[in-house]
């Protein structure tokens, strides 16, 4: 019985639940991380929330490069760069 319902196709119910849930702060990643390696939990659940902890974890590496990149092109404290008289 259980097999059945880890298989079966997730109704609209189902998704829209499943979004509401993950849109709170902590709590909505707290169930991403469960619903994504917890055993017998809907397979397409599990599939999309392994997808979005992906997307997340790839997304962050991203914003912590491109800041990076921008406070890197700051200016050091050079008087001349930052357009103050000496």
């Amino acid at each position: 019985m259980q097999e059945e319902t880890q298989y079966a196709p997730m109704t609209l119910g189902d998704w829209l639940l499943t979004l509401l849930i993950s849109m709170i702060p902590i709590v909505g990643f707290i169930m991403i991380l469960v619903w994504a390696f917890k055993p017998n939990v809907n397979v397409n659940k599990a599939n999309w929330a392994k997808a979005l902890l992906i997307l997340m974890v790839a997304l962050t590496a991203f914003a912590i490069l491109f800041s990076s990149a921008i406070v890197a092109m700051l200016p050091q404290g050079n008087p001349e760069l930052m357009g103050m008289p000496n």
